[in-house]
């Protein structure tokens, strides 16, 4: 399944992100973030959910180690993956639910909404979170003629929306990634022109961020879409506007506040030697403008052969998780499960905020932020 794009995107992953120390403290004393998770080895070497705080506290006692996890709407329960069935586990105190075995799957990238979980099983399933039907099977993996092991179109959900009415799916082809849209009433599955986009914002004014570049021959840019035509989308920002030595490349981006929207990616400053930077910059969608200049900053050091990877940007914007002494591990998802030491960098001071957890963790999530 580690088609071409996917290794050329892991590749590209791990070459420009070691980054420099410019300018960078410890604020060792910062305020830690709430509704925040990952997953980390217990005291047996087997990997449980556990929740940040002042103290990690760990949420599950799985008898086998989780490969993956989702969170509900409000963050008080989660379904993760491990020993072949996907599990629910409410953040109450009560025991885990099994709620399917899986076909084919090691890591199913369940998606919660407040009814409902969406997982991949050789395609992507739905199904009450209360047992009351079997799992519905949405779209199906398509497999390549005369090549194993390898997709045309494998599909992941990413994302809930449009009031449990739609869900985003993460489509990973052998030319890279895309996004699609599946109406769960209907079952029409809306899928964006592929080498374009990578990703699905949804937005306060009713619209969808288009974002991600889908490959070198991609759209450097960030586009606006209807829910009903994702491929009609009008350009909100050309990327090439911003003086750069390389392209910039969006990796996340977040609506931090209704009509304000914050963008996070990477660029080269010397394109021969691959040497990165991260550049943020902020867009107000009710004047269509980009608000004041974009923004480059340097993120952790890694010791010498030894590499920092970023995580996810927070709900607000205001932070970015790193993974620092990161590996890249693929025994059990085959795009690849990053590993490290956890830290964040305030986007705009600069300042790297150490967090007490156990070492190394993987796969951070924010929860919703009071």
């Amino acid at each position: 399944m580690l088609r071409k794009a996917v290794l050329f995107l892991v590749c590209l992953l791990i070459s420009v992100c070691p980054l420099s120390t410019n300018g960078l403290s410890l604020a060792q004393d910062a305020p830690l973030p709430v509704g925040a998770f990952y997953l980390a080895a217990d005291e047996n070497g087997i990997i449980q959910l556990w929740r940040l705080g002042p103290e990690p506290q760990m949420l599950t006692n799985a008898a086998e180690s989780l490969v993956d996890f989702g969170l509900n709407p409000d963050a008080t329960s989660a379904a993760y993956t491990s020993s072949g069935q996907v599990w629910l586990q409410p953040f109450d105190g009560s025991e885990p639910v099994a709620l399917v075995t899986l076909q084919s799957a090691a890591a199913a990238h369940p998606v919660l909404s407040s009814t409902h979980l969406a997982y991949a099983d050789n395609g992507v399933w739905i199904m009450p979170l209360d047992g009351s039907e079997e799992p519905r099977l949405l779209v199906q993996n398509v497999m390549m003629e005369g090549i194993d092991n390898a997709y045309d179109h494998y599909y992941e959900p990413y994302r809930f929306v449009d009031e449990e009415n739609s869900l985003i799916l993460t489509i990973l082809l052998w030319e890279g990634y895309t996004v699609g849209i599946i109406d769960l009433n209907s079952g029409t599955v809306q899928e964006l022109a592929r080498g374009i986009h990578t990703r699905a914002l949804p937005l306060s004014d009713g619209r969808l961020l288009l974002y991600g570049n889908g490959g070198m021959e991609g759209a450097f840019d960030l586009q606006a879409a209807d829910w009903a035509d994702l491929n009609g989308g009008t350009v909100l920002v050309d990327l090439n506007m911003f003086e750069a030595v390389g392209p910039l490349f969006v990796e996340q981006a977040v609506e931090t506040s209704p009509g304000t929207i914050r963008v996070f990616g990477t660029t080269f400053t010397d394109p021969a030697t691959y040497a990165t930077v991260l550049f943020v910059f902020d867009y107000d969608l009710s004047a269509d403008v980009v608000v004041g200049d974009i923004r480059t900053f340097a993120a952790l050091p890694s010791a010498e052969g030894t590499q920092t990877l970023f995580g996810p940007l927070s709900p607000d914007g205001s932070m970015l998780v790193e993974y620092v002494n990161a590996t890249l591990q693929t025994e059990l998802d085959p795009r690849g499960i990053v590993t490290g030491e956890l830290a964040l960098v305030d986007i705009e001071s600069g300042d790297v905020i150490s967090l007490p957890t156990p070492d190394p963790i993987s796969s951070f999530q924010w929860g919703p932020l009071p």
